[in-house]
């Protein structure tokens, strides 16, 4: 699920919360930090919230464990491609 978030100039953005690499906090902002992408100016972008909150906004809409992990047929097929 993706999480919008505001950042301090007024742009929003939504995340996928599996991208996110880092959340720092500092001076009542917290910077969140982004996997990289060419096409964007910075990794990141800071926003009026606590660190708390957003790692809470983070977690809430992390996939469950067992929707990452691939079925038996994949696991087979990447077994095969494997050995």
């Amino acid at each position: 699920m993706l999480v919008k978030f505001t950042d301090v100039k007024d742009v929003n953005y939504w995340v996928n919360p599996l991208h996110v690499k880092m959340l720092r906090e500092k001076k009542g902002l917290t910077e969140i930090f982004i996997v990289y992408n060419p096409g964007w100016a910075a990794p990141s972008f800071k926003v009026k919230q606590s660190a708390e909150e957003v790692a809470a906004l983070l977690d809430a809409a992390m996939p469950d464990a067992g929707a990452l992990v691939p079925d038996d047929d994949q696991a087979a097929a990447k077994q095969a491609h494997a050995g």
